[in-house]
């Protein structure tokens, strides 16, 4: 049925450290290979973008990053979720 509603669990679960200072691990809900995760500037700016290739997280870095706010989206199928991080 097209119109039936699907439950996606693919959630962005964690973000940590947080604050971070060298790299920061994203951790997905289920099934969320295939998942593309954005790091974002508070202006709405994509910085980095990658994808999930196996497990369920993936470690980005943020060595080269200027000290503030920062979110990062997760984007899996149809659910996007976002969570917000500081980079010390």
């Amino acid at each position: 049925n097209p119109l039936s509603v699907q439950s996606h669990e693919s959630s962005v679960i964690g973000v940590y450290p947080n604050p971070a200072t060298d790299a920061i691990n994203v951790i997905c809900g289920n099934n969320s290979v295939g998942a593309i995760v954005e790091l974002i500037d508070m202006n709405g700016k994509t910085i980095r973008s990658t994808k999930v290739v196996s497990g369920n997280s993936v470690v980005i870095s943020t060595a080269d990053l200027p000290a503030g706010m920062y979110m990062i989206r997760v984007i899996n199928n149809e659910e996007v979720s976002t969570s917000k991080f500081i980079k010390e």
